[in-house]
């Protein structure tokens, strides 16, 4: 098996929430704390171990301002005790493998199943609702490859739109972050619904590139999606 070093990430958010009353005041929520986090890069595999039965949610990105890659658990809820979730090195669609990389960050959150002590809106935690699902679209008659990856030149319209069932984020306002390659390309603080991107490729080199969408609710929700992409000169 290949040895990929322990150059990972680890960012484990569990924290007290809180919340303001009509008063003002501050009241301040039970902290799950799970224990027992490890991350083995080779399989995949997290584990950790919950004193209390949870609503759970794990993400994975790349660290120094990488994009957010999966949303590998959603607010689940998980019992008390021990738990291995398994991640594949891919994408949230299984387009694109990560394997051969080293830097990533995981974030577990945990908060309580009583809906009193978790819709709580201020805290270290934020984005309790499930992430929003998002497509990445280019022009019709796109011309692909045998592998069927869209082939992109020149100037490219990149249209990025949400599912039906995800409508309720554009009233709480999103920003749009795109990345090639896994590196920082823009970013626009006022997301619409669609959100179209001229993308110019004349800079890329000939081949295969990954292009990643993060869709960031002001509330802290976060939808990806990534593709494949051939560029040609």
């Amino acid at each position: 098996m290949k040895n990929y070093g322990i150059s990972v990430t680890l960012f484990f958010l569990l924290t007290t929430m809180g919340c303001q009353t009509p008063r003002g005041q501050n009241i301040a929520a039970r902290e799950i704390l799970a224990v027992n986090l490890s991350f083995n890069l080779e399989t995949g595999e997290i584990k950790y171990t919950l004193p209390e039965d949870a609503l759970v949610r794990l993400r994975i990105g790349l660290k120094d301002g990488g994009p957010l890659l999966r949303n590998l658990v959603d607010w689940e809820k998980r019992e008390k005790g021990e738990h291995e979730e398994i991640w594949d090195k891919k994408d949230e669609d299984g387009r694109v493998d990560f394997g051969n990389r080293t830097d990533f960050m995981v974030v577990l959150a945990c908060l309580p199943l009583n809906a009193k002590e978790r819709n709580l809106n201020s805290g270290t935690i934020k984005g309790f609702r499930k992430s929003p699902r998002l497509n990445i679209a280019f022009a019709q008659g796109t011309e692909k490859n045998d592998k069927g990856i869209p082939i992109l030149q020149g100037v490219v319209p990149v249209r990025i739109s949400l599912d039906e069932k995800d409508q309720w984020i554009i009233e709480t306002k999103y920003e749009v972050g795109i990345y090639i390659d896994n590196i920082f390309l823009m970013e626009d603080e006022e997301g619409s619904n669609p959100f179209t991107y001229q993308l110019n490729t004349k800079g890329f080199n000939e081949g295969e590139h990954i292009i990643t969408v993060n869709l960031i609710g002001y509330n802290g929700e976060i939808g990806t999606e990534t593709i494949l992409v051939q560029v040609k000169k």
